[in-house]
């Protein structure tokens, strides 16, 4: 039901994507390291939670994000095909299919 990744670096953790999953659901959640942001370290983390997320059944990615963190829904449209993206308060609620 719970699935984590981590990504290390030098012997430090410097990223970490999970699921929580509720029948063919999952609400997905990412975070990396300030000063990696933006070297793929995300994009590494989505590809493999998507991968894992598929092996295990997981049809749907769910996920609720700040409107302007724009790094995380480009991680989320490359992970997932049918992309809805719902806005309220400046949050995305966003649901896509694990690719």
């Amino acid at each position: 039901d719970h699935h984590v990744l981590v990504a290390w670096l030098d012997g430090e953790p410097v990223g970490i994507a999970r699921l929580v999953r509720d029948d063919s659901v999952a609400d997905v959640a990412f975070a990396v390291v300030d000063d990696l942001q933006g070297n793929g370290v995300g994009t590494v983390l989505s590809q493999r939670l998507a991968e894992d997320a598929r092996a295990a059944g997981i049809e749907t990615l769910r996920a609720t994000l700040s409107a302007e963190n724009s790094a995380s829904l480009a991680l989320l449209k490359r992970m997932t095909t049918g992309l809805k993206v719902c806005s309220a308060a400046g949050q995305l609620e966003v649901i896509g299919h694990a690719a």
